[in-house]
């Protein structure tokens, strides 16, 4: 987040960026994505969300996206509806910090060609009609110059269903590959901690105890500031593994009062504390890889992270 409205992403190659960068977008559009997000980030010297190149050119003529263009959370820099930006979010004033109207503001479309207006209305109406919604419209959400009343819509919705899960699930997975290093072809130092972190991520026995209202006394390896208690489970199996001069995650605690994940060496101590969550994992060791290197020789496979098929990258 860090100079993010700064920072220039340059890959001036044009071969580069389509065969290397672009193909995750182009299979987005491809399965009928309505909608794209243009980042607080330059790109080649130019702000995403002002970036006739990336939005008109490249994402709208060459790789035929349809839908519609919106900025990132006060990502645009300009009026620029001409330049791709389709819409403004979240249209308040706080596009650029200073307190002055967004930059979507109707005196400002005022200026803009009417044509290019309604270009990107219909950008933004194309996918209601084509995905049904306005055949299953629901007038419960009313929105008036005066009042919005959507707030069964905005926060009670449950927006995910099985199939959304099963797909996310299926995406990530297909999306890891277990490369074979042989003879040390890749560029790569692999420990006995590595070969642990692969005999568990192949088999799948990491688990987290979960209890409220429990503390396990003694935070003798370290802390991180997280927003649920999940990120505290997930942490400590990071570490479960000792290795490398580290101590090795047993049991945690997460306290709701700081945002604090407090990891444990020992379960040892526990005792009730109104509030708190904690947990112990079962995490495979550093001797079971040693068996899964002698089986099936851990220490020559690494675990490469791949970008799925499509891809949240903005």
């Amino acid at each position: 987040e860090n100079n993010r409205n700064t920072y220039s992403a340059n890959i001036p190659d044009a071969r580069a960026l389509w065969e290397v960068y672009y193909p995750p977008y182009q299979a987005c559009i491809d399965a009928g994505v309505a909608s794209a997000m243009c980042s607080y980030n330059l790109v080649n010297d130019t702000h995403s969300c002002s970036n006739d190149q990336l939005l008109n050119k490249d994402l709208k003529d060459v790789m035929g996206f349809e839908g519609w263009v919106m900025s990132d959370w006060a990502a645009a820099h300009d009026t620029t509806v001409a330049e791709g930006l389709d819409q403004d979010m979240p249209g308040s004033n706080v596009d650029d910090g200073s307190g002055s109207e967004s930059f979507y503001a109707p005196d400002r479309l005022a200026a803009v060609d009417e044509s290019l207006i309604d270009a990107a209305v219909s950008r933004v109406l194309w996918p209601i009609v084509q995905y049904g919604l306005m055949d299953t419209y629901d007038d419960s959400c009313k929105v008036t110059a005066t009042t919005t009343d959507c707030s069964d819509e905005m926060y009670d919705v449950v927006a995910t269903t099985d199939e959304h899960q099963a797909l996310a699930l299926k995406i990530a997975t297909e999306s890891v590959l277990l490369l074979k290093n042989e003879g040390g072809l890749l560029p790569i130092t692999v420990t006995a901690n590595a070969s642990a972190s692969v005999a568990r991520a192949l088999s799948g026995d990491d688990e987290c105890t979960v209890e409220t209202d429990w503390d396990y006394f003694d935070n003798d390896i370290s802390d991180e500031l997280t927003w649920d208690a999940s990120k505290c489970c997930d942490g400590c199996l990071a570490i479960s593994g000792g290795g490398q001069g580290q101590q090795t995650c047993t049991a945690y605690t997460y306290s709701p009062d700081d945002g604090h994940c407090y990891y444990k060496s020992s379960n040892a101590g526990r005792t009730y504390s109104q509030g708190r969550i904690s947990g112990t994992v079962d995490s495979r060791t550093t001797d079971d890889a040693d068996d899964f290197t002698n089986d099936d020789a851990a220490a020559d496979y690494t675990i490469a992270v791949v970008g799925a098929a499509c891809n949240a990258a903005r």
